[in-house]
């Protein structure tokens, strides 16, 4: 599924230069949000577009001339004043910033060839103007991606205007790569790399979020996102796509499941619970999606507690001597959670029962010192 859309967004590209003899970098963000592309086909759609010697422009080329520097000509060519319009109406906050977008004079003709070379040298107005003069790129993409994964309108554009600046101070000028091209991987790479799930205080690496990002779209469009009420039917179905999409077995598309739903009250979820009993019954496969769901906002503050609980006792047993840290940790299940007797221990050491017990007793007098239990006594405190 995903190289069919990547061969249809790729086919619409060539049509749409075979038409007008170009295409510009907005057309290639249209086609890969049209086709609910990831961050590595789009690279993939750049690339090939180049290989086959497609022009690919920032914005259209001219097709007049400017008589006076007074004289702006928006050589883009799209119309962005629906998408600022659309970015207010989603975080009316961001007015004063898109006012000032608004304001910014458009990319002008050949413009980025003078100013390129100029940024590398370290011409701080160059660097200004190539990063303003594109902010409307960044603009587009922060609103689709906030609009496609229902997150925070101005989180997204923050990251997106980070991703711009480290696209002109990275940029090569000399690499013959439109410079609009080379933004666009590092704006979707910094705004995804940051995309927040449903879960937002629970934290994946990015090659963990790959799955949520490329499936998103499709539940989409399904109608399954903006409601989490999912019944058994629901969840054979969305397990089947993300399956389908990511070619993974059931455990890794449970995982996916899991970043689409919500973390809400205990309450709710145990009255949702309670309601739908009969129907989970039927379809035992699924409790652990729905129990998990119940109980995970918990689970997620004691697995935080225990590792930090972790860290400290294992800070604190770092300066014993490696017989008495041995020792310690056997005796209280550190290591596998079973704890060990005192003839298990002096049999694994070769030393005797009573030799065990009083390293274990001066290793907890060790432990008992206010350097190191101080840390620990929040823990039995609570």
């Amino acid at each position: 599924m995903g190289s069919d859309n990547r061969t249809s967004a790729y086919q619409h590209l060539v049509r749409l230069s075979e038409k007008q003899g170009y295409v510009l970098f907005d057309d290639i963000i249209d086609a890969s949000d049209k086709w609910s592309l990831p961050i590595q086909d789009v690279d993939w759609l750049s690339s090939s577009i180049t290989a086959r010697g497609i022009l690919v422009y920032d914005t259209a080329p001219a097709t007049k001339s400017v008589d006076s520097d007074d004289v702006y000509d928006d050589y883009a060519q799209v119309d962005y004043e629906e998408t600022f319009d659309r970015v207010i109406k989603k975080d009316h906050t961001l007015q004063p910033f898109i006012k000032y977008v608004r304001k910014i004079k458009p990319p002008q003709a050949r413009e980025m060839d003078q100013l390129k070379y100029q940024v590398k040298e370290g011409n701080q107005y160059a660097r200004k103007r190539v990063f303003e003069m594109h902010l409307r790129f960044a603009v587009r993409i922060a609103l689709q991606t906030a609009e496609q994964f229902r997150c925070e309108m101005a989180d997204t554009l923050q990251e997106a205007c980070i991703g711009l600046l480290y696209a002109v101070d990275k940029y090569d000028p000399d690499s013959g790569d439109p410079f609009g091209s080379y933004a666009s991987l590092w704006i979707l790479q910094n705004v995804r790399r940051t995309l927040p799930t449903r879960r937002p205080v629970v934290y994946y690496p990015v090659h963990v979020k790959e799955g949520y990002i490329s499936v998103c779209p499709i539940l989409k469009r399904r109608g399954y996102i903006g409601r989490w009420d999912w019944n058994t039917t629901d969840l054979e179905d969305i397990r089947q796509i993300i399956k389908q999409k990511l070619d993974c077995d059931d455990s890794h598309a449970d995982d996916v499941i899991n970043q689409f739903i919500p973390l809400e009250s205990f309450d709710e979820q145990y009255e949702m619970l309670l309601k739908n009993i009969d129907d989970y019954e039927k379809h035992e496969l699924h409790w652990s999606v729905h129990l998990e769901r119940c109980f995970y906002s918990n689970d997620t503050l004691v697995e935080i507690s225990d590792e930090a609980l972790k860290k400290d006792v294992n800070d604190a047993l770092r300066d014993l001597k490696e017989r008495e840290r041995s020792v310690i940790r056997a005796r209280y299940g550190l290591d596998d959670g079973e704890a060990k007797t005192l003839e298990a221990i002096g049999e694994k050491l070769g030393i005797t029962r009573e030799r065990v017990r009083q390293i274990e007793a001066k290793a907890l007098e060790k432990l008992r010192k206010p350097s190191r239990s101080k840390k620990l006594a929040t823990y039995y405190l609570e």
